[in-house]
């Protein structure tokens, strides 16, 4: 077997690897679905509904929080540090209200997440960004004895608000 040949088996090896795996992940980690990919509150719009679906066949449970973010200099969007976030004179997190903030989801069926604007009466015109986080719950694993290594896909999606 020449040179030539052992680096295309490799190669191959390789790519086939890599399909395999891309070919894994699509059962749990498309498993989370929501009906919008931002909120926007223009005008007198006041209420807003973001709809989580469940695709999954299991039932899965979801924490809904806030997640403070802020643009970076070369445009990529970053969590922000706990001072920054502290730092900033008008949150979104107090302006806008959530229910529920857990759910849980049978399998393949969705459940409403109503928000609501609250604005301050000082507030400025300009923007005002936040980023609810959806996360899913993670289930306690149930060894049963087992040895090994164990990879998960936990879904979860981040909407701009």
């Amino acid at each position: 077997m020449t040179h030539k040949d052992k680096e295309l088996i490799q190669k191959t090896a390789i790519f086939i690897m890599v399909v395999f795996c891309l070919l894994a992940l699509p059962l749990d980690a498309f498993a989370l679905r929501l009906t919008v990919k931002r909120v926007i509150f223009e005008g007198a719009s006041r209420a807003e509904n973001v709809v989580v679906i469940n695709k999954n066949n299991e039932e899965e449970t979801y924490r809904l929080s806030w997640e403070p973010m802020g643009m970076r200099e070369p445009g990529n969007l970053e969590k922000m540090t706990q001072n920054e976030a502290e730092a900033r004179p008008y949150k979104v997190e107090n302006m806008v209200i959530f229910s529920p903030r857990r759910i849980t989801v049978s399998p393949n069926s969705s459940q409403d997440i109503r928000l609501m604007l609250r604005m301050p009466n000082d507030l400025p015109d300009g923007e005002y960004r936040g980023h609810l986080l959806i996360n899913t719950e993670r289930k306690k694993a149930d060894p049963q004895g087992k040895k090994g290594v164990s990879i998960t896909a936990v879904p979860g999606a981040t909407i701009p608000i």
